[in-house]
This record gives C-alpha cells, structure tokens and sequence, in this order.
C-alpha cells in the first residue's frame, strides 16, 4: 500500500454536524434517554408546600440544607407526607393546603401530581400512602362543591327575588313571568353543569391512577341488562316474617351515584362516560325493568334464596 505523505489525518468526529442545539438532537436524546424541561435551577418552582433552609426540624414544613430544584422539592414533599401515619397526612396536607394563597390551585397541583405518581408508584405501600392523600383531596373538594352549591343558592334567591319584585311592580303576564323563569332555569342548570363537569374533570384525572378493573363484556347488547341485574342487587331485602317488620335491604348503601362510580370504573364499555351520563342510563334501564315479568320474578327470588 503506498504511504500518503504530507496529509494530516482528520478526526472523524469533526465530519458530524454539531446538533446539540437542534430539534433533530434534542428530540433523539428525547426517544433514547428520555426528556425534562423542568428548571434544574434552585429556587425555580412554584412552592405550593411551606418550607426552610436550614437544619432540619420538627413540624410540617420542609427542611432543606440549601435551596432545592424542582425535582427536590417535589420528592421530597412527597416522600415527607409519605412518611406519616394516616391522621399525620391529613394534619399535614390542611397545613399546606391552608398556608398557600390558592386554594383551587393547589388542589389542582395535587390532582395531576397524585395521578403521576400513583401511576408510577415503585411499591404497593408507597401506593396505599397517595390513595390516603387522594381521599384527603377528595373530601376537600366535596366540601368545595357544597360551598359552590349554596354560593348557586343564595345566587338563584336573589335572582328569584328580582323577578318576584319585578312581577309585582309590573303586573307581569302569565306568558312573560313563564320566560322568565325560564331563562332562570336554564341559567341555573349551566351553573350545575359547570359545578359538576369540573368536579368530574377532577375526579377522572384522580381514578386513571388508581387501581381499576377492566371488565369486558362479549356481547355489548347485554350492557343494558349488566344495569339493570345491578339495580336488582341494589333492591334486595331480607325475607320479612310479619309486616310490622322494618325492611332490611342487602346493602346498607348503595345509591346511584355509586353504581354509576363502579361501573366507570370497572367495565370497559362504561369507561368513556362522565358519571352524571352514568346516573340517566341507569335510571333509564330502570324504568324498563317489568317487575311481573317472570324472569325478573325469577332471578329476584334466587338472589334472595342465595343471600337470606
């Protein structure tokens, strides 16, 4: 082979275009290790929980040695709460809950962050400790929805009172006091709707991370007859000796809301409808349920026989 003379050799590595800064690099980093844009930068997020910078101490804030990033202030917010006994969460979530200036917000932080983690929860006890916080969040958000609920009250008597004070004033006719209350009821009903379809938006973004079942029917024409067998279980009394009796039914509690809740949350074919959506199906499929029928008759009386 002949020698070449008086060439330098070139490093390879200065052939490849520099990408570090391009879309083309920055989205191969993203499909082979992975991508954050979260600020490294200490001190850059939101401190939806109180804390120090110091040596560590008793009480419900958190303690760091210097200021912490993102990612280390949100782990270990997390894996403080984590740390206590159920009634401690609790005590520990108000404190936070109370100390910072938005309520709404961080109950929507907690939202989106419990669903996360739950989904990525690296042990069944770690698990057990976010669904305690859900069920903090949940009542918290219950209590909201009522505080929304008697806001829309004292919002509908006041509207109720304009009218009535209008009516009286103007003589109003039986055709224009009917529009009226018309339009007050439907403005009444955006507002539910609103109340409501937030509190479910809430509420889905919570149960995707928690454990669910994935029933599947082979036939979807029977999801009418799954409600309805439902709404039968709900109706099961124990077998009464005398009429003076009390009836006693097989469940203590089991409303609507709750089989519409059950089925969201375990039947595939149910999973794309909001709960409300739920509550008028079965309440549909009720309706079409003949009592006489003798099927019915007959599986009433081996639900019966098999429980009493």
């Amino acid at each position: 082979m002949r020698k070449l003379e008086n060439q330098s050799i070139i490093p390879i590595m200065t052939l490849i275009p520099n990408f570090s800064g391009s879309l083309f690099w920055r989205t191969m980093k993203a499909s082979l290790f992975g991508r954050t844009e979260t600020s490294n930068q200490p001190g850059n997020f939101k401190s939806y929980f109180q804390y120090q910078i110091g040596k560590n101490s008793t009480g419900y804030d958190l303690f760091f040695s210097k200021e912490p990033n993102a990612q280390q202030y949100y782990n270990e917010a997390f894996g403080k709460m984590a740390g206590y006994l159920p009634i401690e969460m609790s005590d520990f979530l108000s404190y936070h809950y109370q100390a910072y200036t938005n309520n709404e917000e961080f109950l929507h932080f907690l939202t989106l962050e419990l669903a996360h983690r739950i989904r990525n929860a690296g042990s069944q006890a770690y698990r057990k400790k976010l669904e305690i916080a859900v069920d903090w969040l949940n009542t918290q958000k219950d209590t909201r929805l009522e505080v929304n609920r008697n806001a829309m009250r004292v919002s509908v008597r006041a509207d109720l009172d304009t009218v009535l004070a209008q009516s009286e004033k103007e003589a109003l006719s039986a055709e224009r006091m009917e529009e009226i209350v018309g339009n007050l009821a439907i403005r009444m009903e955006d507002r539910m709707n609103s109340v409501i379809d937030s509190a479910e938006n809430e509420i889905q973004q919570i149960t995707s991370g928690l454990s669910t079942g994935n029933i599947q029917l082979s036939n979807r024409e029977h999801e009418g007859l799954i409600i309805r067998f439902f709404i039968l279980l709900q109706q099961v009394q124990a077998p009464s000796s005398n009429n003076n009796e009390s009836i006693k039914y097989l469940f203590a509690n089991f409303s609507k809301t709750d089989l519409a809740a059950f089925l969201r949350m375990h039947f595939e074919a149910f999973r794309s409808y909001k709960t409300s959506t739920l509550q008028k199906m079965i309440t549909s499929q009720q309706e079409r349920i003949k009592p006489q029928h003798e099927k019915v008759k007959q599986l009433e009386e081996a639900m019966v026989n098999f429980f009493y």
